[in-house]
């Protein structure tokens, strides 16, 4: 629980395929929409981080972070930016809770991260055990021999909405990797969002697992 609502939020641009200075936009997306819920709910970001600055220090930030009595770190970083926000995850030694986007999403968090990001906390779209009925993760497992992450329940879902688009009109609806697909006028996927959180399993190839917190 966050009672007295102060983060740091540590955020990243993004080096695009010309290789000049352009802000992400997953990084910018993700930190405005958690800044204005966190604000608009009497939070306070006492700090912003760029994480790939060239004076980045991953033990100052954590260090500044609770000097300034954060009370947890949001990592708002895109997948290029995976090894420092490793380096926070591992500096911070769960001194403050961690959360994240579903950008760090992936084995090679649990891998490297180990014990360290125990507990974190990341927002995804889709969670494997979040809907133990639907169809699709059980035929998706037997036909590739395992399970799938969110990215490719997503893939599936973008490719069913676009059949379905090109054999319907604007309000259309389709069957997805775990219920209907259905859009807000904005155009915007109306799904909640999951929370996934990185806890020990010892039957899982790394010692940790992401269970959604129901």
């Amino acid at each position: 629980m966050i009672s007295s609502h102060t983060i740091t939020s540590l955020s990243v641009p993004y080096l695009d395929e010309n290789r000049c200075n352009s802000d992400s936009g997953y990084s910018k997306s993700l930190q405005t929409v958690f800044k204005t819920s966190f604000l608009s709910g009497g939070g306070d970001v006492i700090d912003e981080v760029n994480l790939v600055d060239s004076g980045f220090n991953a033990e100052d930030a954590v260090k500044s972070a609770i000097d300034n009595k954060a009370e947890a770190i949001v990592l708002v970083s895109n997948s290029e930016a995976f090894p420092q926000a490793l380096e926070v995850i591992k500096a911070n030694k769960r001194k403050l809770p961690l959360l994240g986007g579903d950008s760090p999403y992936g084995s090679a968090l649990l891998e490297k991260g180990g014990a360290d990001a125990e507990g974190m906390v990341l927002a995804v779209p889709w969670h494997i055990l979040a809907d133990p009925g639907a169809v699709f993760p059980k035929s998706a497992r037997q036909l590739w021999g395992g399970d799938m992450n969110w990215r490719t329940a997503l893939t599936y879902d973008a490719t069913q909405a676009l059949i379905a688009g090109l054999e319907k009109d604007s309000s259309f609806e389709a069957k997805g990797a775990s219920g209907t697909i259905r859009f807000l006028s904005s155009g915007d996927r109306n799904r909640a969002t999951h929370l996934a959180k990185v806890s020990p399993d010892a039957n899982a190839e790394h010692g940790f697992n992401f269970v959604p917190i129901r």
